[in-house]
């Protein structure tokens, strides 16, 4: 592994512990839960793109839109709390991938009962 994955990987794993904490702390949504999923950044470093989920699946939009709103704050707590040159720049999308699962799950259980 290069010394650059190696980095990458490294801020990708205090990358999702800062930013899943101050999802816990900031965004509320009665009735709801919201969970950091995944956290990619880009190879120059300018980007992190967060994936997250919510259950139920109808707050999605009301939490997407909640967190572009905060993004702001997210990334004065980033710079508290991640001693770094600059702060980059952040995007939000909503994991898809528990969906899914859950749907070839519900798939082929369909198909072995035939």
């Amino acid at each position: 592994m290069s010394p650059d994955a190696r980095k990458r990987e490294k801020l990708t794993s205090i990358y999702l512990r800062v930013v899943s904490e101050w999802v816990e702390l900031n965004i509320k949504m009665s009735g709801s839960i919201i969970s950091v999923t995944n956290i990619s950044i880009s190879e120059d470093l300018g980007t992190v793109k967060i994936l997250f989920s919510v259950w139920p699946d109808g707050k999605e939009s009301d939490v997407l839109k909640s967190l572009e709103n905060s993004k702001r704050e997210l990334r004065g707590h980033i710079a508290e709390k991640i001693k770094s040159k600059f702060v980059p720049k952040l995007e939000f999308e909503i994991d898809e991938s528990e969906k899914r699962r859950l749907h070839i799950e519900k798939l082929l259980k369909n198909q072995n009962k035939s």
